[in-house]
């Protein structure tokens, strides 16, 4: 058997699945957390084994990237490597995708299970158990996007369908006048139009202040972050790894 099919026959013995974790490395005398793609023994909340799969977030490009944003790939790629390998057969669907069956080995993977990931992530067969909002699902699209193509044009993988040919770069604008090549979306899906309700849409400025000045009264620790994510544009993600140290005081 080879190193998935001995994963699966183990997992029905006990609960092993692809997890993203944080683990310190030693790098020339020097420590940084890197965040990595393990296989878990849940059950025994051991870990068995550091996935090759790792190295796509330990590409320069990827390793730039603010730590919560590394952890959210890490677990989508998890998320999709666990439904592949070993969830998605019990997954119920419509007769046209009822006879899936779990992947056997990585380099059987097509872009065709991509779209089914993404179909199962969107009406909640995978993830949380509800109907996935257009921003959420296009913001896994564009994370699988970046997996498969990593697998793609990594030759240890001796990927069998996903050829060069199936993804496409294109030029964007940002900041006015400036132009990025960014990666296209090899996958098929339809949104939808669902709308996330737990997020507003618009807060006022009012709104705002009080948020602020309820932080300042009762948690102190927390009123910068709501201000540089109201005012500075900051996300969640760029405010909780801010360090004092990298904030510029000439500009107060």
């Amino acid at each position: 058997m080879n190193k998935i099919e001995d994963e699966k026959v183990i997992n029905l013995k006990r609960h092993i699945r692809f997890v993203a974790k944080e683990v310190d490395i030693i790098d020339y005398m020097q420590v940084y957390t890197a965040v990595l793609l393990v296989l878990e023994d849940k059950d025994m909340g051991k870990i068995l084994e550091i996935c090759d799969y790792s190295e796509v977030l330990l590409v320069a490009k990827v390793l730039n990237l603010e730590r919560n944003t590394r952890m959210n790939l890490a677990k989508t790629i998890s998320m999709l490597l666990n439904s592949l390998f070993f969830d998605r057969k019990y997954s119920k669907r419509s007769k046209a995708y009822s006879n899936i069956k779990n992947l056997d080995k990585i380099e059987n993977l097509k872009i065709e299970d991509g779209n089914i990931f993404l179909a199962d992530y969107k009406y909640g067969r995978v993830g949380i158990n509800k109907l996935k909002s257009k921003g959420s699902i296009i913001l896994i699209e564009k994370r699988l996007t970046r997996f498969f193509y990593f697998l793609c044009i990594n030759s240890k993988y001796k990927m069998k369908y996903l050829k060069k040919n199936d993804f496409q770069f294109s030029k964007t604008k940002y900041d006015t006048n400036k132009e990025k090549v960014v990666l296209k979306s090899p996958f098929t899906i339809l949104y939808g139009d669902n709308i996330d309700g737990t997020r507003l849409e618009y807060v006022s400025f009012y709104a705002v202040m009080e948020l602020i000045l309820l932080a300042l009264k009762y948690y102190p620790m927390i009123a910068l972050g709501i201000a540089l994510q109201a005012f500075a544009g900051l996300r969640k993600g760029d405010v909780t790894d801010r360090k004092s140290t990298r904030l510029n005081s000439s500009h107060n």
